[in-house]
């Protein structure tokens, strides 16, 4: 399913990155020079804009563990102890505050957290099969596009990327994992992501994917112009929002 048949896949447009990019551009050219660069990152197209900062929650805490366990199953396989080195891993990505969180839980809440995030490992253990190494897997897959001189940075992390890219046909796909429940915005987040990898690589990934890690399920979907040019359309409305909210607490 994540793979698809190679003959299938739509062939490489060469002037699309160069095109996505020159609108982009255009679309940021009004901010101007800042102090700071405006980051735009997935969950930045959700909504609502920022607010003061993101809170750490159960479902936050149970999703970034559940995320860096699905990184280290498909690299290592099985985990013998998953809350600890969950909690490794967030500490060596710089995610204090999670971790902080979770160990502040009460013994019965960190147990019940634990055992869901066991639940959830055991079903994927289930679901995903050994990724072959011609595939070329990586995971935790960083990509980020400066824009207007650095005024705007495009950012995001992807958990699982299979293939490299092609001159020839589309041969990129994107894997996300998620521990809630199915949301549009998912397939948004990762339009986005896509977005990013066409103006780095120069050739549009063929497949995108969400892994709800809650139920087992697969969403997947294929990359067309319009995913593209939605992103496109979105990042600069991001963007001009951002910039407002700069403005007004600059005020």
């Amino acid at each position: 399913m994540l793979r698809g048949d190679v003959a299938r896949r739509p062939a490489v447009d060469p002037g699309l990155s160069g095109g996505l990019r020159a609108w982009l551009e255009d679309g940021v050219a009004t901010i101007g020079e800042r102090s700071e660069s405006i980051r735009v990152t997935p969950n930045d197209l959700s909504g609502p804009w920022p607010d003061g900062g993101c809170h750490v929650n159960d479902s936050l805490a149970l999703g970034a563990l559940v995320g860096v366990a699905f990184r280290q199953f498909l690299s290592a396989g099985a985990l013998s102890d998953p809350m600890s080195e969950g909690l490794a891993a967030l500490a060596c990505l710089g995610r204090r505050d999670i971790v902080g969180f979770i160990e502040s839980m009460s013994g019965e809440a960190k147990a019940a957290l634990a055992g869901e995030l066991r639940r959830q490992l055991a079903l994927m253990a289930e679901r995903w099969p050994r990724l072959l190494p011609g595939w070329l897997p990586r995971t935790h897959e960083r990509l980020t596009i400066p824009l207007g001189g650095g005024s705007v940075v495009l950012s995001g992390t992807l958990d699982l990327v299979l293939g490299a890219p092609s001159s020839g046909r589309a041969s990129v796909c994107m894997v996300n994992v998620r521990s809630g429940e199915q949301q549009s915005w998912h397939r948004t987040a990762l339009g986005f992501l896509a977005l990013l990898e066409t103006l780095r690589s120069g050739a549009a990934p063929f497949r995108l994917a969400t892994y709800y890690s809650t139920t087992g399920e697969l969403d997947v979907q294929d990359v067309s112009d319009q995913v593209l040019t939605e992103a496109v359309e979105l990042t600069i409305d991001v963007v001009a929002r951002l910039s407002a909210v700069e403005v007004v607490r600059a005020a």
